[in-house]
């Protein structure tokens, strides 16, 4: 097989027999101009990865299965948590206390539900997908792209699946530059380093907020392999999700748009959203509205950072009695908190 792609620079074609794939750039080439890779080499593998493939190929799957996804911790094993005094200050950020109360109130003592998080961290700081695990039974997928993050997400022992992947803000598998902030060694030690690598973002989906966070932290720049929302949940054989908690720092509203919504359903939707500072994102809560979610709650910082929770129209008819009795004595939060409380 060998096709033609006609470029203005030239011409970039392909061919293969049976047990060879190479690429060739312009109609005369030597092959020193060409990538050659045996079609069932590792090599061949990374390399379609970089090509947009549709979210269900099987082979995309038979990859995040084989390399992408580590299986939960067993049971009976203890967890591994911090105890330190910072990790008990987090529990009064305002963010936390808005979200946390928010969660008990839609989803109450629901038992064994499934969640996915992104934006997982170490998988107790600030997690919202903690508390239901080891109090309801709960398990899920806890996505973490950052490398240093992902390696203290291994040692806690969390009873859900583990991935290193990024979700991407397209409907097909890519490779991405994720920007990895860390703490300056001049900032105080009492700003946990939690916080930088939580600012961890796509370079492709990173905005005016994402810019500023570069100036305040040291950043080093990793190659990350991104999958659909879609494809990780079909890599799991799963097609409904109780609580979805995105908090990626940017590229939310591209992952959720790249989501086809026709074939997977979610309950309850925990998103981060930047750029509302001089009011709400309609288009982002119309397209939400056009898949059948509604907007329950939100808090807004000082720099228009919002925490959303949206509520399938179907979740909240069959469950909007119990929610509201549960929502009896929620902390009122100040709809303008300040950013440093985030």
């Amino acid at each position: 097989m060998v096709f033609l792609l006609g470029l203005a620079a030239g011409v970039v074609h392909t061919g293969s027999n049976i047990h060879r794939l190479h690429v060739g750039i312009g109609r005369h080439h030597s092959d020193a101009h060409e990538l050659h890779l045996s079609l069932g080499s590792s090599e061949h593998q990374q390399h379609r990865l970089k090509g947009p493939l549709q979210y269900d190929d099987e082979f995309v799957l038979q990859v995040i299965r084989s390399k992408y996804l580590v299986a939960p911790s067993p049971s009976d094993d203890p967890y591994h948590l911090e105890s330190t005094q910072k990790y008990e200050d987090f529990l009064s950020l305002v963010s936390w206390v808005f979200l946390s109360s928010r969660i008990k109130a839609v989803l109450g003592p629901k038992r064994g539900g499934f969640f996915v998080e992104a934006g997982a961290l170490d998988g107790q700081f600030l997690s919202n997908t903690l508390p239901l695990e080891r109090e309801l039974g709960w398990t899920g997928l806890l996505v973490e792209a950052n490398s240093r993050s992902y390696q203290e997400l291994q040692k806690r022992n969390r009873k859900a699946w583990l991935s290193p992947a990024c979700l991407s803000p397209s409907n097909y598998p890519q490779e991405l530059i994720l920007n990895q902030l860390e703490m300056k060694h001049t900032r105080k030690e009492d700003q946990y380093p939690w916080i930088a690598r939580g600012s961890s973002h796509l370079q492709s989906t990173a905005g005016h907020d994402q810019d500023v966070m570069l100036t305040q932290y040291h950043t080093t720049y990793a190659s990350v392999q991104c999958f659909p929302l879609a494809s990780m949940l079909l890599a799991l054989n799963t097609s409904h999700v109780d609580l979805l908690s995105l908090d990626v720092e940017g590229s939310e509203p591209a992952i959720l748009r790249s989501m086809p919504w026709s074939q997977f359903t979610v309950s309850v939707l925990l998103v981060e959203h930047h750029g509302e500072k001089h009011g709400r994102d309609m288009q982002f809560h119309n397209f939400l509205a056009s898949q059948g979610f509604m907007m329950y709650d939100h808090l807004t910082d000082g720099e228009g950072v919002s925490d959303y929770v949206f509520l399938s129209n179907d979740y909240w008819k069959v469950n909007k009695e119990k929610i509201e009795k549960r929502a009896v004595g929620l902390p009122k939060m100040k709809k303008e908190a300040i950013a440093s409380a985030r």
